[in-house]
């Protein structure tokens, strides 16, 4: 459920966020891991407990690994016969590559707006997990917007136009000001946004590809964007702030392109 995805993250970064002289805690960048530990040992006895092991069958005498290899085969002639599933594989790889961007630069971004503007001193920081769980909740809020409103209104894919055209002009704000408000309310609309492509994007995949391979469906696609992800990371060391960004816009425009030309399938909303 992507409305429970963003509370279990945004409570540690805020307990983070506390300051740590009152608790007694030395090194406080540690915080929200120590925070997150109880909750990841809660997630293991819950899936032991609840999620049942689905095993692939073993048919005609093959083996799974045989299997998998034929299961890999068809959804590779699948992507290549299907124009729309290359375009969703092109979506995924590009705007998940931006996310990962987005990830390792809003830091460094908002520090050095916060500097400049007098927000923050080279010994002081600004409230980074406050930040962070303010994203999370935005991106909370995105998921319930969907599932509420747009989901049962829009075709996934005009939905994923609208992140994709959104998420340029948030990307561009960094790069046409040095305003720190800005700069972190263009990131609070990026969060939500990135709650309505997780649903969007999962239900405009499960409507293109078949049940029997959409797991192998969905290893193809991790291909590109594993790709693009290493690419972007080693742009970020060794490229300006304002280049990277620059990078990550035009991948957002090629994502608003590929959405628009998508057919409109018959069965794209959320709940039907």
């Amino acid at each position: 459920n992507p409305n429970l995805n963003s509370p279990p993250p945004a409570t540690p970064g805020g307990v983070g966020a506390m300051k740590t002289s009152s608790l007694g805690v030395e090194n406080g960048f540690t915080l929200p891991f120590d925070t997150a530990i109880p909750a990841l040992l809660l997630c293991s006895v819950g899936a032991r407990v609840l999620w049942r092991e689905h095993r692939g069958g073993v048919y005609g005498g093959d083996t799974r690994g045989s299997l998998a290899v034929g299961s890999i085969r068809q959804a590779y002639d699948t992507i290549l016969a299907a124009t729309g599933l290359r375009s969703v594989m092109a979506m995924i790889a590009l705007y998940e590559s931006a996310l990962y961007v987005f990830v390792f630069l809003w830091t460094p971004v908002l520090e050095a707006r916060a500097e400049v503007q007098g927000r923050a001193s080279p010994s002081s920081e600004i409230p980074h997990g406050l930040i962070f769980s303010l994203f999370m909740c935005c991106k909370m809020a995105g998921s319930q917007v969907f599932v509420l409103v747009l989901g049962e209104r829009l075709h996934a894919a005009r939905i994923l136009s609208g992140v994709f055209g959104l998420s340029v002009m948030c990307f561009a704000v960094p790069m046409v000001t040095s305003s720190y408000v800005a700069t972190l309310v263009a990131f609070c609309v990026y969060e939500f946004g990135l709650g309505l492509y997780w649903p969007a994007i999962a239900i405009l995949r499960a409507n293109m590809v078949p049940d029997d391979i959409r797991s192998s469906v969905a290893s193809l696609f991790r291909v590109p964007l594993n790709i693009l992800v290493i690419a972007c990371l080693l742009l970020i060391g060794r490229a300006p702030e304002s280049a990277v960004l620059l990078v990550s816009c035009l991948q957002l425009v090629i994502c608003l392109w590929s959405s628009m030309t998508l057919p409109s399938p018959s069965n794209t909303k959320a709940f039907s």
